[in-house]
C-alpha cells in the first residue's frame, strides 16, 4: 500500500523548511531577482568590473546584487555597452 499524497505532502514540507532556513541567510538580488548568498571566495576579474561600476553608479548598494548579475555588467561595461 502506497501513500503518494503523504509522500509529496512531506516533501514538500520539508522542502519549505530548507527554503525558510535557507532565506534567512539569503540575499534577493535587484536586478535578476534571485536569491544569492555572497561568496566568501576570491571574485573575478568581470565581478569586481562589475562592482566599481555599480559603486559608481549605485553607491552602497552593490551587495544588492548577486554575483552572476556583477559579472554580466562588468562585461558590459568592459565592451561599452553599459553607457
Amino acid at each position: 500500500m502506497s501513500f503518494p499524497v503523504l509522500s509529496a505532502l512531506l516533501t514538500t514540507q520539508g522542502s519549505q523548511r530548507v527554503r525558510e532556513r535557507r532565506s534567512q541567510d539569503m540575499k534577493l538580488c535587484k536586478r535578476c531577482s534571485k536569491e544569492f548568498e555572497e561568496p566568501n571566495t576570491f571574485s573575478s576579474p568581470m565581478e569586481e568590473l562589475g562592482r566599481l561600476f555599480l559603486r559608481s553608479v549605485k553607491g552602497d548598494e552593490v551587495d544588492d546584487f548577486c554575483p552572476e548579475c556583477k559579472k554580466e555588467l562588468g562585461i558590459l561595461n568592459l565592451l561599452g555597452f553599459g553607457k
